[in-house]
């Protein structure tokens, strides 16, 4: 029990914090799979995009060939080559479209698995080192209520209370509310980094499907 109000208080907003961090990476965890499945599944169709791409300029080079001989009849189809070659020229653009629409999602995809298995370590490293610091304060904290309430004994049992005593309660009193204080902001940065974790790896979603979209809308 935190026998100030100031320590109380930073106590529970510590613990309020633990708990919101705690869901956080729950969240995290149920979140990281689907940007996973999203890769996987984009990463297919990238592979059935490059093959289509492939076979599309193939068509269209056999449809230059016939071009080409329609070109070359003496004169009875000449323009219908000419319209064809047209029809080839505008169809490569496409092609190109295509072929930039697949390198750019391939990157893509190469930079939001990276991002997302980055998260995935560093989360996991903080809610480890999160774990391992909460333990840490907890028993620090709960010696340090120990010690008061020894001293709180002791002065109930005399009927004087010597200064000595009343300097040592004050002390355990102050480096007790330093600890409540110094866990409250342990709580915070772990929230802190938590928060950034989250808008890494949404940010790494968004950076790597914006040259995919921007070829669409070029």
């Amino acid at each position: 029990m935190i026998e100030t109000r100031d320590g109380d208080v930073a106590t529970r907003e510590a613990f309020k914090l633990a708990e919101l961090f705690k869901k956080m990476v729950e969240d995290h965890k149920a979140r990281a799979p689907l940007l996973e499945q999203f890769a996987k599944a984009w990463r297919k169709l990238q592979i059935q995009m490059k093959s289509f791409e492939e076979s599309f300029s193939d068509c269209f080079d056999i449809v230059q060939k016939i071009a080409d001989c329609a070109s070359m009849t003496a004169g009875s189809s000449t323009d219908i080559g000419t319209c064809l070659s047209k029809i080839v020229i505008r169809h490569r653009d496409v092609g190109i479209k295509l072929g930039e629409w697949s390198r750019e999602l391939s990157s893509g995809l190469d930079h939001i698995q990276i991002k997302t298995a980055n998260c995935k370590t560093g989360v996991n490293q903080l809610y480890k080192d999160h774990g391992n610091q909460l333990k840490k304060m907890r028993s620090v904290m709960k010696k340090r209520s120990g010690s008061l309430v020894k001293l709180d004994k002791k002065i109930t049992e005399k009927r004087k209370v010597s200064n000595e005593y009343s300097q040592k309660k004050e002390y355990e009193l102050g480096e007790l509310l330093l600890q409540c204080k110094e866990f409250e902001e342990q709580e915070k940065t772990a929230v802190k980094k938590m928060a950034k974790h989250e808008r890494e790896l949404f940010s790494a979603f968004l950076v790597g499907i914006h040259p995919v979209l921007m070829v669409e809308m070029a």
